[in-house]
């Protein structure tokens, strides 16, 4: 067993490093530390270890900084630049997603079986929100979406039929899933040359 004394300020069992003198070690990384068993655990690299890694953490540091069209130093704000972008740019998608969810609904004023082709499962979960703000309607809006077609049924305040029973159809007639509430249930069916058609007759007693 090895024990370092590091000048009166601590002494402990050997680090791994395994040197004469403390000038061997060169370069010493901390990368971090925890508390353990009631005292502190530092992790850390030393020598060729350290120098590898700090190399390879700097060209990636240039590498978003050519990215970002900044210095390495100004990384850190340069990402915050594109956060606060990113963000707009989703609440700008958000309100047109919503548009288009109230344009859809409104062109639907007496449908009850509403196929979304544009706008994905978000504009597919919103258009049957608009439809059943008031009123007794029980509809059914579905849609292409990756894997499948998400099918939403929901009812009005004025309706007591229950969406979960009308989905259960679509879903046992396609092959698909889904659950939810009496009010609201949605699902995931599966790709097919008669979904589209089944959903658009579903609790009608066609086909």
């Amino acid at each position: 067993m090895r024990v370092v004394d590091a000048g009166g300020v601590d002494v402990s069992p050997c680090g791994g490093t395994h040197v004469l003198r403390t000038a061997q070690i060169g370069v010493l990384r901390v990368i971090g530390s925890e508390r353990y068993k009631g005292g502190t655990r530092i992790s850390f690299s030393a020598g060729a270890r350290a120098r590898g890694e700090l190399l390879a953490e700097s060209a990636v540091l240039r590498d978003l900084a050519r990215g970002l069209q900044t210095g390495p130093l100004e990384v850190r704000g340069g990402v915050e630049r594109v956060r606060e972008s990113l963000e707009g740019a989703r609440q700008e998608l958000g309100r047109m997603r919503a548009l288009l969810a109230r344009s859809i609904a409104s062109g639907a004023r007496i449908e009850e079986r509403v196929w979304v082709e544009e706008g994905g499962i978000e504009v597919i979960r919103q258009v049957p929100a608009e439809m059943t703000r008031e009123g007794d309607r029980l509809v059914v809006v579905a849609g292409p979406v990756d894997g499948g077609v998400h099918v939403v049924v929901a009812r009005g305040p004025g309706s007591s039929a229950d969406a979960r029973v009308l989905l259960g159809e679509v879903a046992k007639a396609t092959g698909g899933r889904g659950g939810g509430r009496a009010e609201r249930a949605e699902g995931r069916m599966p790709n097919g040359a008669d979904v589209r058609r089944i959903v658009e007759t579903a609790g009608r007693g066609e086909g």
